[in-house]
């Protein structure tokens, strides 16, 4: 809060600190804000104090501009604040700045923009739409459509104006890149927000306005914001955690290096011949998974045909029953119609349901193709790599054994033991039945989304079919849905085809995943149990016991959290890409 003083029209704070309390997601992070009104304001000793902070502070990680749309290409605090910014990045390394450009739900004059040739496209097609409705007569629905293109127009505009000015302002800085930097490949990115705060108030929940040009809050920018701050937060944080993690592999390494030495009751011929074994054998089982899944990716051109075959019959078979149903006496009449439309292609009151037999029609062809991937192809494929890798473990097992009895006497009977708990043909099981479970959930969990895509979409098509009225309404309501069946081959269809490409190749990447691990497991189950357990003499033995009782428990938990910050780093920058 400020107070304005009498003499120079200045302002002075009144307050010093200010508490906000509510559900702020972003605070929750653990950011602190930093209001500078005193930046660039036209009171020197405030400008001052405004300048210095944004200079001398190291702790600040962002710097967020907030300028209006109307001046985002004029006001020259822009270009002082770019390049102020750009100087503390070249010395300091400070991460990066952001400008916010306001007002971006504010219209402006079709004359005062400069569209591009797709834009100018676009705003010809909407004023002969508008004036094509304003010829027909003012009706309710014609005002309502006028309406809609208005707000598009509307919309289109300032998407131009928030377009230019963003690229005014990356070019600016751009250039003060190739000034600056001696490398400006390695710049940091300037993030330019164009936000609409009203019409993001206006779509909140306990709000009595109505937003007048977005639709989404998407569309307003300011989510954009929130997860641009929530993916620095994070990124932080999961760099600190993997750091933790790589120091404490290396002390689990260091322990086992001092655990696995020389000592032992077997020769170092033998030992070397053992573990020469187990090189081999790591080196086939991963030729053998590699192949497999090499032969699971050459079929996929086949199974994805063969999707995209029965999405096409499925189409064809769509328009069919469309064209028989309307055929139908029971829904000849136009409020019948009218009211299954409504109904997202079910009356309430009669048997007439158009969503189910059109729905069947549609999913019967595509689900047979994905049932005989799921069920047959790619079954069929793990139970061979199961049997392939479990003949490669047992033959190295036998072959080691045979090896180690050549010179100990195992008088403590641990070779035998070693054997009975190694159990690789359980374990090669366990692996096979870990990618079976990941197949079954791809196989269910997906086919569910399948549906629910295709029912979203034709609830789409049902509803502006209802919005459909005066005369002939009937045939064109007809005439609506076929033609939406019909236009949906790139739309729909093309993205059902898209989907299923996209999960399989990801259910086999997971696949592949749980199989890499097995290629690296096996060999390491076969020399910890039959080579470094039978090596040790009797005083090393309670000491390893105690040791590995120690590692074992943390090797396989930090494996996990290694994939999981993995996982983790992954998805944050397919965040940091979208926003």
């Amino acid at each position: 809060m400020y107070l304005a003083a009498s003499t120079n029209g200045s302002y002075w704070p009144i307050v010093g600190r200010a508490t906000i309390s509510g559900r702020l997601p972003i605070l929750a992070a653990g950011y602190i804000f930093v209001d500078l009104p005193g930046h660039g304001d036209i009171n020197d000793s405030r400008n001052i104090i405004g300048q210095e902070y944004l200079r001398c502070n190291r702790s600040s990680s962002r710097g967020f501009l907030v300028v209006r749309s109307a001046r985002a290409m004029t006001d020259p605090e822009v270009d002082q604040f770019v390049k102020d910014n750009l100087k503390e990045q070249v010395l300091d390394g400070r991460t990066s700045m952001a400008i916010a450009i306001t007002g971006s739900d504010t219209s402006i004059h079709e004359n005062d923009i400069t569209l591009n040739e797709k834009e100018s496209a676009e705003m010809n097609a909407l004023n002969a739409d508008m004036m094509t409705i304003s010829r027909n007569g003012r009706s309710g629905n014609n005002m309502h459509l006028l309406q809609e293109l208005g707000r598009r127009k509307r919309q289109l505009l300032i998407s131009a104006r928030n377009r230019q000015n963003a690229d005014g302002i990356h070019a600016k800085y751009d250039a003060l890149c190739q000034q600056m930097m001696k490398d400006p490949a390695k710049r940091i990115p300037l993030r330019v927000f164009c936000v609409a705060s009203n019409d993001y108030l206006a779509m909140q929940p306990d709000s009595l306005e109505m937003p007048e040009v977005f639709r989404n809050p998407e569309e307003t920018g300011i989510p954009a914001i929130l997860a641009y701050l929530l993916h620095d937060r994070e990124a932080s944080g999961l760099r600190i955690y993997e750091r933790g993690v790589q120091k404490l592999s290396s002390i689990i390494e260091d322990i086992s290096s001092q655990l696995f030495g020389d000592y032992g009751l077997l020769s170092r011929d033998v030992k070397q011949a053992a573990r020469l074994c187990i090189v081999k054998t790591e080196q086939k089982i991963g030729r053998i998974v590699a192949s497999c899944f090499a032969e699971l990716a050459s079929k996929m051109n086949g199974w994805k045909a063969q999707f995209n075959a029965a999405v096409d019959q499925g189409e064809r078979a769509a328009l069919q029953v469309l064209t028989d149903c309307f055929a139908s006496s029971s829904i000849n009449k136009f409020q019948s119609f009218k009211v299954t439309m409504k109904h997202h292609g079910v009356h309430p009151h009669r048997p007439i349901n158009i969503n189910y037999t059109l729905t069947r029609s549609l999913i019967h062809p595509f689900d047979c193709a994905w049932a005989g991937i799921f069920n047959t192809d790619i079954p069929h494929l793990l139970t061979e790599l199961g049997k392939d890798i479990a003949r490669e473990a047992i033959a190295a097992e036998n072959q080691i054994v045979e090896l180690v009895r050549q010179q100990s006497h195992d008088p403590y009977q641990e070779l035998a033991s070693a054997r009975k708990s190694l159990d690789l043909r359980g374990y090669v099981s366990e692996v096979v039945d870990s990618a079976y479970t990941t197949k079954n959930r791809t196989q269910r969990e997906e086919r569910h989304r399948l549906s629910e895509l295709l029912q979203t979409r034709l609830k789409e098509d049902y509803a502006a079919a209802a919005r459909i009225t005066g005369e002939g309404a009937l045939e064109r309501m007809k005439a609506a849905l076929l033609r939406a069946v019909e236009d949906s081959g790139a739309s729909l269809f093309g993205a059902i085809k898209d989907y299923f490409s996209q999960t399989v190749d990801a259910c086999i990447g997971r696949m592949r995943k749980q199989f890499d691990e097995a290629v690296l497991e096996i060999p390491t189950r076969l020399r910890l149990t039959l080579i470094d357990k039978v090596d040790l003499t009797e005083e090393h033995r309670d000491m390893r016991t105690v040791m590995l009782n120690t590692t074992g428990e943390i090797g396989p938990r930090l494996r996990r959290i290694e994939a999981e910050l993995n996982e983790r780093r992954l998805q944050l920058n397919i965040k940091r890409e979208k926003c």
